[in-house]
C-alpha cells in the first residue's frame, strides 16, 4: 500500500501542489489509504454539514446525510481521478440526499394530514353511529315486549320461522310484530331527527 507522509498530504491541499502530488494522492486514495481518506473527511466534513444544514435545516439529519456521503465515497473510491471529482461527488451526494429527505418529509406530512382528516371524519362518524345506535336501542326497549323480543331475535340473524318456534308463535305473527316494530321505530326516528325514512 502506498504511504504518503502527512506533510505531503497537507501540502497537497495548499495551493502549491503540482500534478504529480495529485496523482500520488489519488493513487493512495484509491488504494484505501486511511490517512488520505481521513484528511478528505476532515477537509470537507464541516463545509458539507453547513451546506446540508442550509438545505434541510435539521442539524442531526444533516450530519447523518454527510456521513452517508462519505460512506458512499469510500465504497466508490476507485472511481475518482482528481480531488475536484471527489469534492463534486460529495456535494452532489449531499445535495441529492437532502432533496430526497425533504421529499420524504413532505410526503410523510401529507400522509399524516390525510390520515388526520380520515381519522377526524372517522371519529365523527363513529360518534354519530354510536349515538344513533344508543337512541335506537332506547326506542327498541320502549316497544311492546312481543315486538321487542321479535326485533332482538331477528337482529341476531334468525329467520321468521326460527323466531316463531322460539316464541311459540307463527312465522306470520313474527312478521306482523316486525312490521309493527319497524313502523313505530320509523315514526319515532322521524319525530326525533326530522328524517324521512
Amino acid at each position: 500500500m502506498l504511504q504518503i507522509p502527512a506533510k505531503r498530504i497537507e501540502r497537497f491541499f495548499m495551493k502549491e501542489y503540482d500534478l504529480d502530488h495529485e496523482k500520488t494522492f489519488i493513487s493512495a486514495f484509491q488504494a484505501g489509504e486511511e490517512k488520505v481518506f481521513r484528511y478528505v473527511f476532515e477537509k470537507f466534513y464541516s463545509s458539507l454539514c453547513v451546506y446540508c444544514l442550509r438545505l434541510i435545516r435539521e442539524e442531526c439529519v444533516a450530519a447523518d446525510l454527510v456521513q452517508e456521503a462519505f460512506v458512499k465515497l469510500w465504497e466508490n473510491r476507485q472511481n475518482f481521478s482528481s480531488l475536484l471529482t471527489i469534492r463534486s461527488y460529495l456535494y452532489t451526494i449531499v445535495r441529492n440526499s437532502g432533496i430526497n429527505y425533504l421529499r420524504y418529509v413532505k410526503m410523510k406530512a401529507e400522509k399524516l394530514e390525510e390520515r388526520g382528516e380520515e381519522t377526524e371524519t372517522s371519529a365523527v362518524e363513529l360518534i354519530i353511529r354510536q349515538e344513533v345506535e344508543r337512541q335506537l336501542l332506547e326506542m327498541i326497549q320502549e316497544l311492546t315486549p312481543e315486538c321487542r323480543r321479535v326485533v332482538n331475535l331477528l337482529s341476531e340473524g334468525k329467520s321468521y320461522k326460527e323466531v316463531g318456534e322460539l316464541l311459540h308463535i307463527s312465522a306470520n305473527t313474527v312478521k306482523n310484530h316486525r312490521v309493527r316494530a319497524v313502523k313505530i321505530l320509523r315514526e319515532r326516528v322521524q319525530k326525533l331527527w326530522g328524517l324521512f325514512i
